[in-house]
């Protein structure tokens, strides 16, 4: 039997177990009850569906500012070494909380007619208006599941997830036949409410454990760490959520919703790509965390991990959709375009693969405070995409993925070579020879499957390229396994 000796290893298996378990079981229900939902609004109602929850991710980052970050990172880090920095991050990061929760979700709410007029959607006043209450929750939810992670209590955290889940699959359902979008929305409310209650008994069986109390004193000890961590990490999400609302406004105004409907069906597997890579994110920011030793160093292979694992991953689960793109059409329907959708979700999936492939890099910058850097990298990114859709003339599903696309590449085309300066990026990692060779591989699937080949030819170049990957990656490891021995 294999017998693992690193402690760091064996906390980051074990930790991933139940973050693994619980996503493939509550994230699975997930992904079924978006297509099914997809398939029983239609195009133009699922893309309704699809702006009223981007809208409440956008509003969710102001409410959020960062805490749920914050509550992780602090948390791991001083959890066997300073329990009052812990009592304190937890006091200031839930007083915060609560307090940008009400604020915001009041402001929504009394500006919810005006947004709705913006949108052109004067129909979904009432599914705005519900939006208001999902961002109260949103706000707590984020901070509880951060403490959560912060206590490695990722069996706890599966338990919410897979208990929700099968709780709110049959309501999207039956809410999507009877009600439609609003069946839909109220049932995405249920589900924010079920995350805080269930997330609410173990936070107060940690707090009754940990003897931990709410302190005003403790809040206002803790105000440094808002505006040292948690201001620059809700700065840099302006730069995503904002971005991504505007770009799906001007979406919406120069192709309408059934555009949008498209554009958010192919984003479905983007999403399932970026929850797959999530399963880990908690365990392995919280161990990238907890590493702070007196020589503030922690094992090579792990950080390699990190930055390996989430890209290799989206290439497994994102190169055989690019190739047989039927798979997502046929789960859709025929009232999503053919013509549309087909290059639509091809980029998509390409550009899924261009954001994981600099997803353990974000955890290597939070864990270390460099959270001004993260604001500089979305900075990038956002200006991208905002300049590439302003100038565009006509963009519709496709081009805005090829703008998403394009803002990715540049956003890694300007940073990595800084990060890779300050010794960042570990060697034998996501850079060298072997990665560009993928990249080349994965740049001429794109291309190649955007062109009428029929199945029997592109499941014979899948087979290829994918052998050839396989092989790349193959001798990667042996080099690091030589290297480690």
């Amino acid at each position: 039997m294999l017998k693992i000796e690193n402690p760091r290893w064996k906390e980051l298996i074990n930790n991933s177990f139940w973050s693994v378990g619980g996503a493939i079981a509550s994230k699975g229900l997930l992904f079924l009850v978006w297509i099914l939902v997809g398939r029983i609004l239609g195009s133009a109602s699922y893309g309704e569906f699809g702006i009223i929850r981007n809208t409440v991710l956008m509003f969710a980052t102001f409410s959020g500012f960062g805490l749920g970050l914050t509550a992780t990172k602090f948390v791991s880090e001083y959890m066997h070494r300073d329990r009052n920095m812990v009592v304190t991050t937890i006091n200031v990061t839930y007083f915060f909380g609560i307090f940008m929760g009400i604020l915001i979700s009041v402001l929504f709410y009394l500006f919810s007619q005006q947004l709705s007029v913006t949108l052109k959607a004067p129909q979904l006043l009432f599914d705005l208006k519900i939006c208001s209450i999902i961002l109260f929750f949103s706000s707590l939810n984020g901070i509880q599941i951060g403490i959560l992670q912060g206590f490695q209590k990722f069996k706890e955290i599966a338990k919410v997830n897979v208990i929700q889940s099968i709780i709110c699959f049959p309501l999207y359902i039956l809410g999507a036949i009877y009600f439609g979008v609003h069946g839909a929305v109220i049932a995405f409310l249920v589900s924010y409410i079920l995350i805080c209650i269930l997330c609410s008994f173990f936070i107060k069986d940690i707090f009754v454990k940990n003897n931990i109390t709410f302190s005003f004193l403790s809040v206002k000890k803790g105000f440094s760490i808002l505006y040292t961590y948690s201001l620059p990490t809700f700065i840099s999400g302006l730069m995503v959520s904002p971005i991504k609302w505007i770009c799906d406004t001007i979406l919406i105004s120069s192709a309408g919703f059934k555009s949008m409907g498209i554009f958010t069906a192919a984003l479905t597997f983007n999403n399932i790509v970026m929850v797959m890579a999530s399963m880990i994110s908690g365990p392995l920011l919280t161990t990238l965390a907890s590493k702070k030793d007196n020589e503030n160093k922690t094992d090579v292979n792990i950080e390699r991990f990190n930055l390996l694992f989430p890209w290799y991953l989206s290439i497994l689960i994102s190169l055989p959709l690019i190739y047989f793109f039927e798979i997502g059409h046929s789960m859709f329907g025929d009232s999503y375009d053919v013509m549309e959708f087909r290059p639509t979700f091809i980029v998509a999936l390409f550009f899924t693969i261009i954001m994981m492939f600099k997803e353990g890099l974000t955890r290597i910058v939070a864990v270390n405070n460099l959270q001004w850097w993260s604001l500089f990298s979305n900075l990038i990114w956002g200006l991208s995409l905002v300049v590439f859709v302003y100038f565009y003339s006509g963009i519709d599903s496709t081009t805005m993925a090829i703008g998403y696309t394009l803002a990715y590449s540049l956003n890694i085309l300007v940073l990595f070579p800084i990060f890779n300066k300050r010794n960042l990026i570990p060697k034998n990692s996501i850079l060298g020879w072997d990665s560009l060779l993928i990249w080349l591989l994965l740049l001429s699937s794109a291309i190649f499957c955007l062109q009428n080949y029929t199945l029997y030819i592109r499941i014979v170049v899948f087979c290829i390229v994918l052998c050839l990957i396989v092989y790349i990656v193959y001798k990667k490891f042996i080099r690091i396994k030589n290297e480690s021995n």
